[in-house]
């Protein structure tokens, strides 16, 4: 801090030297930048906390639409372990229709963010190409959260007794 002072001081003197008539202004490049872009900051932070608020409401509605489909097949899967099924292919009926929907709200929510960013991007004089990975890394990451939010559930639907279900009739 002292040595910018040290050189600041010695440049205002070799400007006032050389230019007397004119007054001697800076701006810190740094301080500018943070300044001229504290907006975007803003923005980022604030787009940040919403996609965590919307990621964590749609893992509690995997779980709620997952509870629902558990108890509407939940005499479907029973007689399916009856009939000799093995945990495996019981899981995979029940995350078949999950992963439909996540292929589903892909082909919705992708091409929506698509257009979205393009058109944010376009007001900056150098933009980055929105590559295939913007497009493969979301939907894996799905994915991922769908199966880990489901592997317990699943595990715990195909684990019952199908003598629960059979009683119930």
């Amino acid at each position: 801090s002292s040595n910018f002072q040290n050189t600041l001081t010695h440049i205002k003197k070799t400007w006032e030297k050389f230019y007397p008539s004119h007054d001697f202004s800076y701006f810190i490049l740094k301080d500018f930048y943070n300044q001229q872009y504290a907006s975007e900051f803003t923005f980022a932070k604030l787009m940040s906390a919403i996609s965590t608020l919307s990621l964590v409401i749609a893992c509690i509605g995997i779980y709620g639409v997952f509870m629902v489909v558990s108890s509407l097949k939940f005499k479907e899967t029973a007689l399916r372990k009856i009939f000799g099924a093995s945990q495996f292919s019981l899981s995979l009926i029940l995350f078949k229709d999950f992963f439909y929907l996540i292929i589903v709200s892909n082909f919705i929510g992708l091409p929506l963010a698509f257009f979205g960013v393009n058109a944010w991007l376009r007001d900056y004089s150098s933009r980055i190409d929105i590559g295939p990975w913007f497009f493969i890394l979301p939907t894996a990451i799905l994915i991922a959260i769908t199966i880990i939010i489901l592997a317990k559930l699943i595990y715990r639907t195909v684990s019952i007794s199908p003598i629960l279900a059979i009683r119930e009739e």
